[in-house]
């Protein structure tokens, strides 16, 4: 881990070192490279003062890295490190303290700099002189949530400051948190957007927030920003590194909330899904990795009781339902979160076979009513279900052995489809031949009362046809020579009186035949009544 340092004056340590080499005779941007000194040249940008930076080597200690000296760069940018060891290599830096540059680890000539001493290369001393350069650095900004009623006071000399801020380098190599940090501030006239400068770009830094006012008891606690949770988390070693350039603005709430595990990959199903098979679970992938996971099974969305581990036994319960897992995973400092797997349809066993069709039984005609008999399964135990069928098609709510006909099924073909079921295994089918069905055949009755001489008779007419209520089309009624026509209107319901002309004293003998109108036609066919006769005193 490398440690920041503090600057000491700067100002006046370059004057007594120009002056020094002026002294000796040599020229201030010159340096001779001894056995104990590494020299060379820090590439200043345009409008950076040269005594913001500082020039270090580092040499290894241990599994760490410490500071061996350190210089100032000349107003050239030329620096020399001096008694150094010469049996040993350094890593070299520039350290910036301008916010708009930050410095780096040398990497090789013509290499970005290093974030810490392992992304850089070994220096030895008396070696040609290497050339350090530097990064520009960006800015990241966030907007941070006031709790509810915040009341301001006064906060010692920086009396404006609301909430502090620091977003920490991190080591995208994995070797931990840098302890460089960047500080900001949200001010009392502020909107709530705190902005953070001198960041590199190449580097992912941890946000954290915290109450500046420390002469009072915390208004609202510390805690560190982890993506997808919207507020803070207090565990810091759970922070999500924020990554300059992938989220360029963050959006902070002030509370403290448990994070959730990130899901990284769902559980997934593996085995043969059929009865009889066991299948097994996998726990999915979560971050952090080292969670506790639970098992819960799902039988067409629906919990299974008992199923609470890594495999299910599939029975006959199972068989063509679709399964699945929910896995939860917790942890310490975490809220659970879960993951479903997609779901699996489960195979049953062999299905029945049919050893002969189904039938259907009875006219088909309008209003008759037709039944289903058979089929005869391979298999004991099976369980018949009808469902019949017009034109080959489902008919709606047609599901027991019986049919009544109706006027859609007129001219069409009916059949029935039988499935047999019997638990764990598959449905076997079989279905019947079809059979077309017929028009309605109306029922003709006349009733005639008898009348005085001179007085017209009513003959009473019904048409009545099974599967249609309300017949229409023409009536005639012959009386002997005579012939009386009438409509017979839906309104009717299949029943009118036709009045008779006046008829001398005798008797008659009536017949009425029905002709269906150009709608009903399409259902029922033509019909006539038996002759009745009608006495006239």
């Amino acid at each position: 881990m490398v440690q920041s340092v503090s600057r000491s004056p700067r100002a006046w340590l370059a004057v007594v070192g120009v002056l020094a080499l002026l002294a000796a005779g040599l020229p201030s941007a010159a340096h001779a490279a001894g056995e104990d000194t590494i020299i060379g040249t820090v590439v200043v940008p345009a409008g950076v003062d040269v005594n913001d930076l500082v020039v270090e080597a580092y040499r290894a200690d241990g599994e760490s890295w410490r500071r061996a000296t350190w210089a100032d760069p000349e107003v050239d940018g030329s620096f020399a490190l001096t008694g150094l060891a010469t049996d040993l290599g350094y890593r070299v830096r520039v350290l910036s303290y301008d916010d708009g540059y930050a410095g780096g680890f040398y990497a090789g000539a013509g290499s970005q700099p290093g974030r810490g001493p392992d992304d850089g290369v070994s220096v030895r001393t008396g070696q040609a002189g290497i050339t350090l350069s530097l990064i520009t650095t960006v800015e990241l900004t966030a907007t941070y949530t006031l709790p509810p009623g915040f009341e301001w006071r006064s906060v010692w000399d920086t009396k404006d400051r609301l909430v502090s801020f620091a977003a920490e380098e991190y080591a995208l190599d994995g070797t931990g948190w840098r302890s460089k940090s960047v500080w900001a501030t949200v001010g009392r006239d502020g909107d709530g957007t705190v902005t953070f400068t001198g960041l590199r770009p190449d580097a992912g830094y941890r946000i954290h927030a915290s109450d500046t006012d420390l002469s009072y008891a915390a208004r609202f606690p510390k805690g560190y920003y982890r993506e997808g949770v919207g507020t803070l988390i207090e565990r810091e070693e759970f922070a999500t590194p924020v990554r300059i350039g992938q989220t360029p603005h963050l959006n902070i709430g002030w509370t403290l909330v448990q994070p959730k595990p990130d899901l990284v990959a769902a559980p997934q199903l593996s085995g043969q899904a059929v009865v009889g098979s066991t299948v097994t679970a996998s726990t999915g992938t979560w971050a952090p990795a080292d969670v506790d996971v639970a098992y819960e099974w799902l039988r067409d969305g629906v919990v299974v009781p008992g199923a609470a581990g890594p495999q299910l036994a599939l029975t006959a319960a199972d068989a063509g339902a679709s399964i699945a897992v929910r896995v939860t995973a917790s942890r310490q400092y975490f809220d659970a979160r879960s993951a479903t797997s997609a779901a699996t349809r489960v195979a049953g066993l062999a299905a029945p076979r049919a050893k002969s069709s189904p039938k259907v039984k009875g006219t088909a005609r309008l209003g008759a009513t037709v039944r289903a008999t058979g089929p005869t399964w391979n298999l004991a135990g099976v369980a018949t279900r009808y469902q019949w069928l017009r034109g080959g098609k489902a008919i709606k709510g047609a599901t027991s052995a019986k049919y009544k006909l109706t006027t859609a099924d007129v001219g069409k073909r009916i059949s029935v489809r039988a499935t047999g079921r019997l638990a764990g295994h598959e449905d076997g089918v079989a279905s019947s031949s079809s059979k077309k069905v017929a028009k309605g055949k109306p029922k003709v009755t006349a009733k005639a009362s008898s009348v005085k001489a001179g007085t017209r008779a009513k003959v009473v007419v019904r048409v009545k046809t099974a599967g249609l209520a309300k017949p229409t089309g023409t009536l005639t009624v012959k009386l002997g020579s005579q012939t009386v026509k009438a409509k017979l209107s839906a309104k009717r319901k299949g029943k009118i009186t036709v009045r008779l002309p006046r008829l001398r004293a005798g008797t008659y003998t009536i017949k009425v035949s029905f002709k269906p109108s150009k709608k009903a036609k399409k259902l029922v066919t033509k019909a006539s009544s038996k002759k009745v006769v009608l006495r006239v005193r």
